[in-house]
């Protein structure tokens, strides 16, 4: 992959990523766990099981039949501590500022709510950058299926060739894939440089820093002559 990266979209994963909520996941993860009286752990631990969604994060710790009460748990407390929780990850709102002074579109698309996506992107000013932003509930399946970038490209109308995926996690870059983009990959959030060489990121990052100044407006119709 060779930059400046001349593009039409970018599709930004949320958390680990854009923004910063791994405090407050632990929050609402270890609330969950002492209602069971089970064991509570790190943010450090929380942040490795972030990226699956919700309830694939409650999953392994909750007994099945308790599952479905342990996810409206989480959620209450979600709801209550979102937004004042999250934060924007360094040069996060610098890199949209640019990609749109640019004319690159942006987009987003996480595995947690939609609803928490969009208000926790509009808190921090984010969100008045998109095209659209897509969690869950906005569509059946989730990352790594590529159902969630295919309503992306789809909707924004730009061609798979002319986008691509800016993730923290192998989930990421299995999906950008799956979907025919390639993924730049920031080990800013719940997997390491190495973790994400070896999914097969088309490139790994610091962070969004070095992505500044990196990414140019594509322009269709030069490259189709």
């Amino acid at each position: 992959m060779r930059f400046p990266l001349r593009t039409e979209l970018v599709i930004f994963d949320i958390d680990g990523t854009l923004a910063d909520a791994f405090g407050m996941i632990a929050g609402c993860f270890n609330a969950v766990m002492e209602s069971l009286n089970r064991p509570t752990k790190s943010v450090k631990e929380v942040r490795r099981l972030v990226g699956t969604g919700s309830r694939e994060l409650l999953a392994p710790f909750v007994p099945r039949d308790r599952l479905d009460g342990a996810l409206e748990l989480f959620y209450r407390r979600y709801d209550h501590r979102y937004l004042e929780e999250t934060h924007p990850m360094p040069n996060a709102l610098e890199l949209l500022e640019e990609l749109h002074q640019k004319e690159i579109k942006i987009a987003a698309a996480s595995n947690k709510r939609g609803i928490h996506c969009r208000g926790g992107l509009d808190r921090l000013g984010m969100l008045r950058y998109m095209e659209l932003c897509v969690g869950a509930g906005d569509i059946t399946n989730l990352k790594p299926d590529p159902d969630m970038i295919h309503k992306i490209l789809k909707e924004t109308a730009v061609a798979s060739k002319d986008a691509v995926m800016v993730g923290d996690s192998p989930i990421d870059v299995a999906t950008a894939h799956a979907a025919g983009l390639p993924c730049v990959a920031v080990s800013t959030g719940s997997h390491t440089r190495l973790e994400l060489e070896e999914a097969g990121a088309d490139r790994v990052f610091c962070g969004l820093k070095e992505l500044l100044g990196n990414f140019e407006k594509k322009n269709p119709l030069a490259a189709a002559r």
